[in-house]
């Protein structure tokens, strides 16, 4: 019987053993077969950075930038490494390392000299400006895997202003009294030509074509037209009316005795100007009452523009912006508040307040003629004629109290520039028609227009995306 248990016991422990062979020849196996990158960080990098001072020469220093925040993304199923961040502009890309680029099996990279792979060194300085190919053999000596490596750095400083003069032929340089609104993915222009007001539209995506006609019925001034949603108010000779296509307008009240202009509206009221002074409705001009102000003798009489926006501190508070010119010709700012909810109007009192400036305020507002307000960049953005009749943009990000060139700067308009209008669409286009020249211009700050590098892989699904 024992020598029956012992020959047992042999054959059990020979069969673990065996076992314990071929499991562990697996696992070698299939290590050995892999060739993967598992995992890539950008380390410290260089980057050339321009200062500009004001009645200084520009500096040149070079700064670091932190790959960490940059992270890179690995997609295993179409083989690509990328940054879906870009890179800051002017980012040193010819001259990148890795602080970690951990592989299944041994990294070779694509020499740009010749095409033939040589060993990568993650921490030696390597040149990104187009993408690399970076391909990891298996230790079993058969696999392989080729990434394409695409390390992204931005092609224009964040602050940049990008103009274009838009070709078109369908606009005449003699359209006066104008005014310009974008209404979702449409442009508006209306303007006179001898006693016609006449009214033009283009797609923001197709620019270089406006159709129009010429308006027939209930006929506003252009320059009093203003925009509430997909609903636009103006005035004439008699009434109120409105329109909800530009072209065709209704009557909606009689114009009170006293109205100058519509100003603007938020999203409960339209606001207009009045002998008396400011005036609100909140159905459609039927009837209005009059707003109190904190300095009367400032109120402005031309050259008026406006804005409105939800205050980034309270979506239930709506914020107005005005910018004119008192009958002196002085540029004055002026705000008002008010709540978006009717139901929540006992909470606070809001009345119209004069934002005046001290002599010595460098950033008060300059005079301007023929403004436009626009809410932009989390701002307010002011487009004028300056003293010398040349275009001027102007940024506050302080709800009107303080004005700067920086970061917008204007086109370069020919000669004979007579007026201006200026409207800023969805996708955070500036647009600016000029009276006299008939040109039409189209800019944006470069980082409003940037779409996230992540996002632009996924719709075209390359393998080497589109750098940014």
């Amino acid at each position: 019987m024992n020598k029956y248990i012992s020959l047992l016991m042999t054959l059990v422990l020979a069969a673990s053993l065996c076992s314990g062979c071929f499991r562990d020849s697996e696992d070698e196996t299939d290590n050995s077969g892999m060739s993967l990158v598992t995992a890539a960080k950008l380390g410290t990098l260089k980057r050339t950075m321009v200062v500009q001072r004001e009645g200084k020469p520009d500096t040149i220093s070079i700064v670091s930038v932190n790959g960490n925040l940059y992270p890179l993304t690995i997609d295993q199923v179409n083989h690509v490494i990328y940054n879906a961040d870009p890179l800051p502009y002017n980012t040193w890309v010819d001259k990148v390392v890795f602080s970690t680029f951990n592989v299944e099996g041994s990294a070779a990279i694509k020499s740009l000299v010749d095409g033939k792979d040589t060993t990568f060194v993650a921490k030696d300085s390597t040149d990104f400006r187009q993408p690399r190919q970076i391909t990891v053999y298996g230790y079993d000596g058969e696999s392989r895997t080729t990434y394409t490596v695409d390390i992204r750095c931005r092609k224009e400083q964040a602050d940049s202003m990008q103009w274009s003069l838009v070709s078109q032929t369908q606009l005449p340089t003699e359209l006066t009294d104008v005014r310009l609104l974008a209404c979702g993915e449409v442009l508006h222009l209306w303007g006179r030509v001898d006693n016609d007001t006449w009214h033009y539209t283009a797609h923001s995506d197709r620019p270089q074509a406006w159709t129009g006609d010429r308006v027939t019925n209930n006929v506003p001034e252009p320059q009093t037209i203003v925009q509430q949603g997909l609903t636009f108010y103006g005035l004439n000779a008699t009434d109120i009316v409105s329109s909800t296509d530009g072209q065709r307008w209704v009557r909606n009240a009689a114009r009170t005795e006293g109205i100058t202009t519509l100003i603007g509206t938020t999203t409960r009221a339209l606001y207009a100007l009045s002998t008396q002074g400011y005036l609100r409705s909140e159905n459609g001009g039927s009837t209005w009452t009059l707003d109190a102000d904190d300095e009367h003798d400032s109120i402005p009489v031309n050259h008026i523009s406006y804005m409105s926006r939800k205050t980034r501190s309270n979506d239930a508070i709506e914020e107005t912006l005005l910018v004119g010119n008192t009958q002196s010709g002085r540029t004055v700012v002026w705000k008002r508040n008010e709540m978006s909810d009717p139901e929540l109007d006992g909470t606070a009192q809001f009345q119209w307040n004069h934002l005046a400036s001290s002599a010595d305020n460098k950033g008060k507002v300059p005079n301007r003629l023929s403004t436009s307000l626009a809410d932009y960049d989390g701002g307010a953005l002011l487009a004028g004629l300056d003293s010398e009749g040349h275009v001027s943009l102007l940024m506050s990000y302080d709800t009107g109290r303080s004005w700067s060139t920086y970061p917008v700067t204007a086109p370069e308009v020919a000669e004979g520039l007579a007026g201006l209008t200026m409207a800023v669409d969805a996708h955070n286009y500036i647009w600016l028609y000029c009276t006299g020249t008939g040109q039409l211009w189209q800019g944006r700050l470069s980082r409003l227009g940037w779409e996230p590098a992540e996002d632009v892989f996924l719709k075209t699904r390359q393998h080497t995306p589109t750098l940014h």
